[in-house]
């Protein structure tokens, strides 16, 4: 039994001080027990003579019993130690491990130094006494220095010069089950780390092991018969070799490539100082990371981004059958080295470890705390991308707000989330499935399945009609970032501020680009337009709803939209057009020519794109936004513009947002007349203040975006404008309309791609273009050969050219304040059409109207005209619709008596040359008349009754009667100035502005000279009397001008009266009290517009102005 150890206390002497009254009992003792003991204790030069101890008190039997388990490679020595060999060299390895990747694993190990026999106290004699007498691995490393090994701030082990390290006696109860991999597998005991390690980890610990080995090696001279250096440079190197093989899929070069990093916890001592150096940690990156998130190929975010939280790093493992501790996380940490408590909201740290320039999040943070549903609404999204398994909840009529936050977008795009999102049904639960893409264990990628539960119990079912979602429009083109989004739900028409419950709202949203400004809380309404400088990728939906039994409602994040994209349009270089804007009174046209192509209506389609499939709330766009469908194909709609925003009222005024084009028709006339009419302007054109002009600049500023759209969908790269604008603007007006134009132009190019080109706009006289026109009418290039009267016709003025000379060129030109609305006026005031309201009183749309107004007949005659006329010829008798259609031609006549007098002047002034009276073409909106004064039907230019107007111009120009000539209707009245603007110019110019004055005024550059008319009338300045062949200017009104009498209106009343043969009734007839009641309104229109700012004043002819003052009197007799 020789070679047999027992675990005992070491003998006592025979004459021992210390008796001990009992065995295996623990006693309290004084504190001189302790040096009767040291006299006591029987102490010889070897222990193996006393055997080996791992009893208190002597605290060398745990290092020793350490030394025999850790060498016992076959379990032949001690009986006591059988068994414990495996634990040993499991614990004897994951200390060393410890050391070698200290760094690498933040482990932030510390030492305690420990010196023995060096202090005076008993404990310190003690310990000297009973050291080991044994040889040690070197002969420099003994017991007087010892290193405590602390890990966690518990002390875990010791180094000993047997064994270079040795674990702690009592550390199993230290840390309390709590030991975590890799060091330990149940948490209780220490052991061979290597099966729960990375590859990379193990490869720092190979290659520190052979460090370690050559150093021991070099460092014990003597070592030949040295049976503890031998035993322990085999376990080195065993342990080396394990982790070799556990390395095989590396290469050898790669496991040697470590850096070292030195003196980190100041061992000095004999060979422990090798214990010292750990393997260096490389730079910290998430490229090393098995849970790096691989975003999109579009996304760029500034850090790296890691998938973490506790539950979902186990899962992974699992995903794997790898161990948590194969799980890198983040160099250094493993998914075993994480918790709850480690892993903090900021996602910037992990414990105490900063992560640099990465950041994690917990999948759970990408998905909604509430999912939400339409209830009905399984076809309510039409306009998004389409999920997989969204058809089980379509197959219950339901539709899902996809209960996703925008964080996840900043890392993935839409079309990318939609291939990796998935809904499935397990009865109870609305499963959400996420693929998340990570860099996965060694680089080699994987998808880590994340899935959310919604219960259905749960579920905010939103009971209420799908809202109206459309984005305008519905193009991708490059360099286009000019959108537009309409939100309305069905609470609108009666309560726009108060949230409706159980609606959801939606703000759009784009990658890296706040694509919206200015937005506030009261930014959300039930109705609401945002103008998005992009085209957005998702809408991010809230939900206003009580949850968890609450009875208040609030706004719940549930998500977003996933949208489609529009279609992407390709620019074609070669494509320009030219764009003609003719803003009218009444109604604009607008006509675009494409490099020499001629010249077409331009059109304005709808180009929403729709998002929800909201029913007959999209038919409501057109009430605050664009109409969903395409109302019109001539190029026209009515000069209407409807104030959204009312406290816009001396302010620029954002079209879309703040206002729109109204585009007006039967349906909607019940609303706006009950709900909008004190909102809506159609009076656009002659606004003298800034109200309207705000008004009318956006008016003009959404023609021009709805211009761009349809220029961009053809592929257009270059757009160069036109507009018209009347001669009977003052001078100030037209330097507004221009300022107008050019802020119209470069408000809509914005965020286009197109380039404003103001330098290059064109702003025309409505009388100039329309003559432009007629010279080309029917390919013609001889329609002026003999001269010719071009008269546009419009709502609010007559624009008047006489073209001469040889070639036609127009020797003056000029526009009068009289027009279609005096002419139609006769009709609206009729007791004919008041009959027609009648009737339609009687009908739903018309039921609230108590008065028709010129808006409200505008539309009318735009929709039902065909019809009245096709009515007319077949009631000219009738004595009401005589004196109706009497009117009308006087009002006409009064026009060409006016027109007559000009022929006159230019022609006694040699600048008129032709003679005689050219044929006159007519165009305009208010053209249409003709078709009234005609008798209804098509036009018929040889109509007997022309003959009435054709004589009154002879008349009044006194030039000769024995050359017939033609009124020629356009075909398609009001497209002229749209056109004309875009017409070839002739070789030689049709018009010379400057000459033209120079004929008329002489050398002067007086520009209210210039732009002074005819008068027509005569009239008179102070005492000077000035006949009708005077010119009146701005300076005279402004002045103060009067008149003595009416008698040129009585000349034209005379001679329509003669010219009318019976045809209607018997003539128009004044009398004195009218004369008088006449001579005092023009008088005291001439006094209210004395004084003014020269520049603001319109300048009219005195006989037109009679002639108004005449038909006011004429058509109140109707009502």
């Amino acid at each position: 039994m020789a070679n047999q150890y027992f675990p005992m206390l070491p003998k006592l002497k025979e004459n021992s001080a210390v008796t001990p009254d009992k065995t295996s009992v623990w006693e309290d003792k004084e504190y001189d027990f302790l040096n009767a003991l040291i006299k006591s204790i029987a102490v010889s030069g070897s222990i193996k003579d006393i055997g080996t101890i791992d009893s208190i008190p002597d605290v060398w039997a745990r290092p020793l019993l350490f030394e025999m388990a850790l060498f016992d490679k076959e379990g032949t020595e001690q009986q006591f130690v059988k068994g414990f060999h495996e634990r040993i060299v499991g614990e004897w390895r994951s200390i060393l491990a410890m050391f070698a990747l200290n760094d690498i694993k933040h482990l932030n190990l510390r030492v305690e130094e420990v010196r023995i026999g060096q202090g005076n106290g008993n404990i310190e004699r003690i310990l000297n006494i009973l050291k080991p007498q044994e040889r040690n691995i070197s002969d420099d490393t003994n017991w007087d220095i010892l290193y405590i090994i602390f890990y966690k701030d518990i002390p875990i082990g010791l180094t000993s010069p047997m064994t270079l390290v040795a674990s702690a006696a009592d550390y199993v109860s230290m840390f309390n089950g709590n030991l975590p991999k890799p060091w330990s597998s149940d948490g209780l005991y220490l052991m061979d780390p290597i099966p729960y390690l990375t590859k990379e980890e193990i490869c720092a610990l190979y290659s520190w092991l052979n460090k370690l080995a050559d150093n021991i090696n070099a460092h014990v001279k003597d070592n030949r018969d040295n049976e503890r250096f031998l035993n322990i440079l085999d376990c080195i190197r065993k342990f080396a070799d394990d982790a070799k093989k556990a390395c095989q899929s590396y290469q050898i070069s790669n496991m040697n490539n470590f850096q070292y990093k030195n003196n980190m916890l100041k061992i000095h001592a004999g060979i422990f100082k090798y214990l010292d150096s750990a393997v260096k940690a490389k730079e910290a990156t998430a490229k090393d990371s098995a849970v790096r998130l691989i975003v999109s190929d579009s996304r760029k975010p500034e850090q790296d981004i890691l998938l973490v939280s506790t539950k979902m790093l186990h899962d992974f493992a699992n995903e794997y059958n790898l161990p948590t501790t194969q799980i890198i996380v983040w160099p250094g940490i493993t998914a075993n080295d994480i918790d709850d408590i480690d892993v903090y909201d900021n996602g910037t740290s992990i414990g105490n470890i900063n992560l640099n320039n990465a950041k994690y999040y917990n999948p759970e943070m990408f998905f909604t705390e509430y999912m939400a549903v339409m209830d009905p609404g399984g076809d309510a999204l039409k306009g998004t991308i389409k999920i997989r398994g969204e058809e089980l909840l379509a197959s219950e009529d339901l539709g899902a707000i996809l209960p996703i936050r925008k964080e996840l977008l900043e890392f993935f795009t839409p079309e990318d989330i939609a291939d990796r999102l998935s809904i499935e049904d397990d009865g109870n639960n609305y499963l959400i499935h996420f693929a998340f893409p990570l860099s996965g264990v060694y680089g080699e990628g994987h998808d880590f399945d994340f899935v959310k539960a919604y219960p259905k119990k749960d579920l905010i079912y939103l009971q209420t009609n799908i809202p109206a979602i459309e984005i305008w429009p519905n193009i991708r083109r490059e360099n286009w970032n000019r959108y537009y989004l309409y939100y309305e739900n069905s609470e609108a028409l009666n309560n726009k501020k108060d949230l409706g419950k159980d609606f959801f709202y939606v703000m759009p949203w784009k990658y890296n680009k706040n694509i919206i400004e200015g937005i506030t809380e009261n930014s959300i309404s039930n109705q609401y337009t945002l103008r998005m400088n992009g085209y957005p990728e998702v809408l991010l939906c809230s939900v206003n709803a009580s949850v968890r039994g609450n009875v208040r409602t609030q706004m719940i994040e549930t998500g977003l939209l996933l949208l489609d994209k529009p279609k992407m349009v390709e620019a074609d270089d070669l494509s320009n057009w030219r764009i003609g804007i003719d803003f009218g009174t009444s109604s604009t046209m607008i006509y675009y020519r494409d490099n020499n192509q001629l010249p077409k209506p331009l059109n304005f389609n709808s180009h929403l794109f729709q998002v929800t499939n909201s029913g007959p709330l999209r038919n409501n766009t057109f009430l605050r936004f664009i109409p969903s469908t395409t109302l019109g194909t001539d190029g026209s709609f009515f000069s209407i513009f409807h104030l959204l925003n009312t406290k816009k009222v001396h302010e620029e005024i954002k079209p879309l947002q703040d206002g729109h084009i109204f585009r007006m028709n039967a349906l909607v006339l019940d609303y706006m007349i009950r709900k909008e009419k004190n909102h809506i302007d159609y009076n656009l054109k002659w606004q003298a203040d800034d109200t309207g002009r705000y008004k009318a600049t956006a008016y003009l500023e959404q023609i021009c975006m709805q211009s761009t759209v349809e220029a961009a969908i053809a592929g257009v790269t270059k757009l160069r404008w036109s507009f018209s604008y009347p001669t009977a603007f003052s001078d100030e007006e037209r330097e507004s309309f221009r300022k107008m134009c050019i802020k119209a132009i470069e408000c809509a190019c914005e965020d286009t791609g197109f380039k404003p080109d103001v330098d290059e706009l064109d702003t025309e006289l409505e009388s100039v273009a329309t003559a432009l026109y007629f010279n080309k009418l029917n390919n013609s290039d001889t329609n002026f050969s003999d001269g010719a009267i071009c008269l546009d016709i419009g709502a609010g003025t007559t624009d008047i050219s006489i073209i001469s000379g040889q070639p036609g060129h127009i020797v003056y030109h000029t526009s009068i304040l009289f027009a279609g609305r005096y002419l139609f006026n006769c009709i609206m005031r009729s007791g004919y059409y008041k009959e027609k309201m009648e009737v339609l009183k009687k009908s739903e749309t018309y039921a609230n109207i108590s008065d028709i107004d010129t808006m409200m007949f505008d539309s009318d005659m735009k929709a039902n005209s065909d019809q009245y006329l096709i009515e007319l010829a077949n009631i000219t008798g009738k004595e009401d619709i005589k004196k109706m259609l009497e009117q009308i031609q006087f009002a006409l006549a009064g026009i060409l008596y006016y027109v007559g007098k000009i022929l006159k002047y230019l022609s006694d002034n040699n600048i008129y040359v032709e003679g005689h009276v050219p044929d006159i073409y007519i165009g305009g909106n208010g053209a249409r008349i003709l078709y009234w004064i005609t008798g209804g039907g098509s036009y018929d230019r040889k109509s007997v009754r022309l003959k009435v107007l054709k004589n009154i111009i002879l008349s009044a120009s006194g030039l000769q009667s024995d050359v017939d000539f033609n009124i020629y209707l356009s075909d398609k009245p009001k497209i002229e100035v749209a056109m004309g603007m875009l017409e070839d110019r002739p070789v030689q110019s049709m018009f010379n502005e400057e000459k033209m004055y120079q004929k008329i005024f002489g050398e002067t550059e007086d520009e209210y000279v210039l732009n002074s008319v005819l008068s027509g009338a005569g009239f008179k300045i102070s005492d000077t009397v000035k006949s009708d062949r005077d010119f009146v200017s701005a300076k005279d009104i402004s002045a103060g001008i009067a008149i003595d009498d009416v008698n040129e209106l009585d000349n034209f009343v005379k001679t329509f009266n003669e010219n009318r043969k019976s045809i209607w009734l018997n003539g128009i007839k004044i009398d004195d009290v009218q004369r008088n009641e006449i001579k005092k309104r023009i008088n005291s229109y001439y006094v209210s517009e004395k004084g003014k700012k020269v520049k603001e004043i319109h300048v009219e002819p005195i006989f037109i102005i009679g002639l108004k003052k005449l038909m006011e009197m004429l058509t109140s007799e109707h009502k």
